[in-house]
């Protein structure tokens, strides 16, 4: 039912935004039988790049390693520079789901302490405020690596914390 739901406010309005969001639910929700709907988003090249973008971080989020030739072909053909890069951090987001199940097929990986299915797994939490900073700042990371150390701060908290996710945005 939601997909159905979320396949039409993607196509029958106008709303960019609404779109969006649409995705953000599926992959927030995990379920499968959006991957369909997703992967039509994905490959829609008339709709904007943030629904895109926003459709291969769901394929993400849901995790499963049936994803990954979309997620592929879309990085290889999407115009669009930020659903490239969204596609490589799905990729390599249900790369690292696939390294941290145990043999009875449970996460290793710690929740979200905001109920949220996060594009990266954050930084470990031993890392101190300053480092998650600095890797923050770092021009030189990848996407993903950045999205750790944004996450990781975030579940910090703390002023600190703020003030260095607020310094990466200057």
């Amino acid at each position: 039912m939601i997909v159905r739901l979320s396949g039409l406010l993607a196509t029958r309005y106008s709303s960019n935004l609404l779109a969006h969001e649409a995705a953000f639910a599926m992959g927030q929700m995990q379920d499968t039988e959006a991957i369909a709907a997703l992967g039509s988003f994905l490959n829609d090249l008339s709709l904007h790049p943030i629904v895109r973008h926003e459709a291969a971080e769901a394929l993400g989020a849901i995790g499963l390693e049936s994803n990954i030739p979309l997620l592929q072909n879309s990085l290889l053909v999407d115009p669009a520079p930020e659903v490239q890069e969204t596609c490589e951090f799905a990729l390599k987001q249900i790369q690292e789901l696939k390294a941290v199940v145990d043999g009875d097929g449970t996460s290793k990986t710690e929740k979200s302490p905001f109920m949220s299915v996060d594009p990266a797994a954050p930084v470990s939490s031993c890392s101190s405020v300053d480092e998650l900073r600095n890797v923050l700042l770092d021009e030189e990371k990848c996407i993903y690596d950045l999205y750790a150390a944004l996450f990781a701060l975030r579940n910090h908290g703390g002023d600190t914390a703020v003030s260095a996710i607020i310094d990466s945005l200057c």
